[in-house]
């Protein structure tokens, strides 16, 4: 395995753990910017398949529900990186963005390890998606707490500005995502 992709795995598995070692394991290059949005791609996959469980798709097809994920993350990822580079300029930090870049896109890969086993034991039955609703909340949550520990150790600023750059993250998710799938 190469070096770079594991010591991304490790700052994925110390993140969610807050370790600060975790936010030093992503590199700052264009190149590991750029080959970081396969990961989101990637985990678009297998995260089509598991939507089934939500009842809002469950007549959807599988390609319908890739193809609007797609379009759900390429949008939300235009507008959260074109607010957060402002918000980095306006901060004088615009030096972390290719880092920034890189580990918000490998930080997805945590939220569906972590996820993973509570999405599966509803795919395959043995809960309800409404029995499960109020665990995924809290998945949410716990997902924007560990961004915003990251954002907060990689841009070195107030915890606020991190927590308030992550729940950014989720809002501008939520409001695309009701945006597109409100008809």
């Amino acid at each position: 395995m190469p070096p770079h992709i594991k010591s991304a795995l490790l700052g994925c598995l110390e993140i969610p753990l807050f370790m600060k070692v975790g936010v030093t394991r992503f590199k700052g290059t264009k190149y590991s910017a750029l080959m970081s949005f396969l990961i989101p791609f990637l985990t678009i996959i297998p995260t089509a398949e598991l939507a089934k469980i939500n009842p809002d798709f469950a007549d959807k097809s599988y390609f319908w529900i890739f193809g609007m994920f797609f379009l759900l993350f390429g949008l939300s990822s235009l507008f959260f990186y074109s607010i957060s580079y402002a918000c980095m300029v306006a901060l004088e930090r615009k030096q972390h963005f290719l880092t920034y870049i890189t580990a918000f896109n490998w930080i997805g890969l945590t939220s569906l390890a972590i996820n993973l086993p509570f999405f599966l034991l509803v795919y395959t039955g043995f809960y309800s998606f409404e029995e499960m609703f109020n665990l995924f909340i809290f998945m949410v949550l716990f997902s924007c707490t560990y961004q915003a520990f990251m954002v907060t150790h990689l841009l070195r600023i107030n915890w606020m500005l991190g927590a308030a750059i992550a729940i950014m993250s989720m809002l501008i998710d939520d409001g695309i995502h009701k945006l597109l799938f409100s008809t």
